[in-house]
């Protein structure tokens, strides 16, 4: 983006990514329309008409509240404020063997009825996870749809039942 026009959309004040904490900005999309994005790990909202409507939409999604810990369905089928028309959402993996929590984006959906998720590395790839990987969420792995803090992170127990219909991985 020319410098010209950053400077023309810094006057929408944007929340930092929910998934890497980096600073959004507005950008044209060819046809005369608009979207909010963060350049540092490409999370974007839909298209809007107006820069003020792209704006809005990524501070909604951006929204305060308490971090939960997503049970397997609902990492599988995306269905936590997904930002984009491709399904993709930010999610918080916490790994329980080193206690690391990683930003990533991750993409969904059931492949001929058994649950498929891909979850984008630091380096910017898609990674499926495979069957084994997923049955060991809630285990050894498991994602929260917000940065949780210490408080929620002790408090949350590990072993729980988070598979939901997937039970017979």
């Amino acid at each position: 983006m020319r410098q010209a026009d950053a400077r023309k959309y810094r006057q929408y004040r944007l929340k930092p990514c929910r998934a890497c904490s980096g600073a959004a900005r507005v950008e044209d999309v060819p046809g005369g329309l608009y979207w909010a994005i963060c350049p540092v790990c490409g999370l974007r909202t839909d298209v809007r008409m107006t820069p003020r409507e792209a704006a809005k939409l990524w501070n909604a999604a951006q929204r305060a509240g308490a971090a939960r810990v997503l049970t397997l369905r609902e990492l599988c089928e995306v269905t936590l404020d997904t930002l984009d028309d491709e399904g993709t959402a930010a999610v918080w993996v916490e790994s329980r063997t080193d206690g690391a929590l990683t930003a990533m984006l991750a993409q969904g959906g059931t492949d001929f009825g058994f649950p498929m998720l891909e979850l984008m590395d630091q380096a910017g790839e898609w990674r499926r996870l495979s069957a084994e990987a997923l049955r060991n969420y809630g285990r050894t792995w498991r994602a929260w749809c917000a940065r949780p803090c210490r408080e929620e992170i002790e408090g949350e127990k590990w072993d729980r039942p988070l598979y939901g219909p997937y039970e017979l991985l």
